[in-house]
């Protein structure tokens, strides 16, 4: 068994020269928490390090080998010390091959034992936690039903221990590993990579559709020009050739063409591929062409789509009489004639459905970009900021105000989420004993000045949230418990319309997500100007200057 956290976690990664000067540093997109257990379940392919002990001590990381090269060249990085942020100091126990076709597209692997280190008392193990994937292996002959039945029932009976009046069964399953990469798609409270099904399906039937239309195009170009060979049949049935023999010749036409077609557009696709990333911030990449087995699936594609193409056309062009066509004469079948006709009304068809398709998207995307976000996302920019992390609370509002400053900023604030982009923070409430049980809660922090930043309406309490006290703090950047304020969401107000001294303010509904989900009730815990959780986030908004 195993379990991972912060499957999506961002930081920088930085090596000191031996002057203690900051030297190369890279920015990790995906990085993983892991315990002992993740090379058991997952095994990688290790090229340095020891395996079994790799992930073991507090601070200890893992690195791919892209990402150890772009750090350390050529050299051995194990036993190097690298720096998380800005003065997390971490070492490198082992150097693994890139993960492919994976859902897990870490960059780098964290020890558990590290987290638990920074948080003591807080453990992966724990069965409180909600954002973690769990892995298990299941033996041979074990019943996935009567395994995930066993889970929920001590499950229950731990939950009923913490909380007596516990009465719903919980909300646990098992999914194969093999259905992991579509499923929780429309949450993905791990942060993993995920795919859509709808969209891969969609994008199969568009490629279906464009490659159908190519082999009908095919066989009524190839029948047309049938008439300008008839010499070139005639003439190779004259000196023995068999009709078996013409149908092979013509498939092997249809064949080569195809090859030569299936060139060109891999050439095209590598000259565009860089291009077609950036226009749609994708990650798409071509590492299935370095295996074997996707070239042979290739040509068996290739000699597929040859036969289809040609097979029609080399049986009708090979069925002429030789007598008949030197003499001139043409006899037309209405078959045939019937033939090409569905085959150009199928044709157009497709092209219709196909130029219909376009619009639909057309008008979906000019819809998402008229749609109503309920913030403003123009002028701004964020980036993560790690240095800010061990700064006091004095550094960091002295940081805020000097930005302030030039003419150019607006406005700055620090938060933990960026709109549009909640991916990590969705928490159910599974406390029986709280007001918000069976909730599902969207929740960030962040300080006042955000609302300002992004033009978020408050609807109620924008006089109390300019006058309440958040600039109190104790000296280690904690709460006390007087200063814990809350703006909800509308949708959370709808849902929970009692009265709750600690929700200072409402504000307008606003869209954490992508649009093709309905708001989630959300509450925002409002921080100390400067004060955020480790992972930091700036969001600056430019003037026009």
């Amino acid at each position: 068994m195993t379990r991972i956290k912060d499957g999506r976690a961002k930081n920088y990664l930085t090596v000191f020269d031996e002057s203690g000067k900051p030297g190369k540093q890279i920015f990790i997109r995906y990085g993983m928490q892991v315990d002992s257990g993740f090379q058991e379940i997952f095994p990688q392919d290790y090229l340095l390090g020891d395996p079994s002990t790799s992930l073991r001590d507090p601070y200890s990381v893992v690195l791919t080998r892209s990402i150890s090269e772009m750090l350390f060249g050529s050299e051995n990085p194990v036993g190097k010390t690298v720096y998380s942020g800005s003065d997390q100091s971490m070492t490198v126990t082992g150097v693994v091959k890139d993960p492919l076709n994976t859902h897990l597209n870490f960059e780098m692997l964290v020890s558990a034992s590290t987290w638990e280190s920074q948080f003591p008392g807080r453990s992966l193990q724990s069965w409180t936690g909600h954002k973690r994937p769990i892995y298990i292996k299941l033996s041979k002959n074990a019943d996935r039903e009567e395994v995930e039945s066993k889970i929920k029932d001590a499950l229950f009976q731990l939950r009923l221990k913490k909380w007596p009046n516990w009465t719903d069964e919980p909300r646990i399953f098992l999914c194969p590993l093999k259905d992991v990469y579509f499923f929780g798609s429309d949450t993905n409270i791990d942060g993993l990579k995920r795919g859509n099904r709808n969209v891969v399906l969609n994008f199969f039937l568009l490629g279906l559709t464009i490659l159908l239309l190519g082999i009908i195009n095919y066989i009524n170009l190839t029948l047309a020009r049938a008439s300008s060979r008839r010499r070139e049949i005639v003439l190779r049935k004259i000196v023995g050739s068999s009709r078996f023999k013409l149908i092979l010749y013509f498939l092997t036409e249809s064949i080569i063409t195809t090859f030569l077609s299936f060139l060109i557009a891999l050439t095209i696709l590598q000259l565009l591929f860089q291009t077609f990333n950036r226009m749609l911030q994708a990650d798409i990449n071509l590492y299935f062409l370095n295996y074997p087995q996707a070239w042979i699936l290739g040509l068996l594609a290739i000699l597929v789509i040859g036969i289809l193409s040609g097979i029609y056309p080399a049986i009708r062009m090979s069925s002429g009489n030789p007598v008949m066509a030197i003499s001139g004469y043409s006899r037309r079948s209405f078959g045939g004639l019937l033939t090409r006709r569905i085959l150009m009304t199928i044709q157009f068809a497709s092209a219709v459905i196909l130029m219909i398709g376009i619009l639909v998207m057309h008008l979906q995307i000019r819809y998402m970009k008229e749609q109503d976000l309920g913030f403003n996302a123009e002028r701004i920019v964020w980036t993560i900021w790690g240095k800010v992390s061990k700064m006091s609370i004095e550094h960091k509002r002295l940081l805020l105000s000097r930005l302030e400053k030039y003419t150019e900023i607006e406005k700055a604030c620090f938060s933990n989420m960026v709109p549009g982009n909640m991916v990590e923070n969705f928490e159910p409430v599974d406390n029986p004993d709280s007001e918000f049980h069976g909730l599902h809660l969207d929740n960030f922090r962040a300080n006042r000045e955000f609302f300002e930043v992004y033009g978020l309406k408050l609807t109620q309490g924008s006089e109390i949230l300019d006058h309440i006290p958040l600039d109190k703090s104790s000296g280690d950047n904690t709460f006390t418990d007087s200063i814990r304020y809350y703006v909800v969401n509308e949708t959370f107000q709808k849902i929970y319309n009692e009265e709750n001294p600690d929700i200072v303010g409402v504000v307008q509904d606003f869209h954490c997500r992508s649009l093709q989900y309905s708001n989630n009730p959300l509450y925002i815990l409002l921080t100390p100007k400067g004060w955020l959780s480790p992972l930091l986030i700036g969001q600056f908004t430019f003037g026009t200057q």
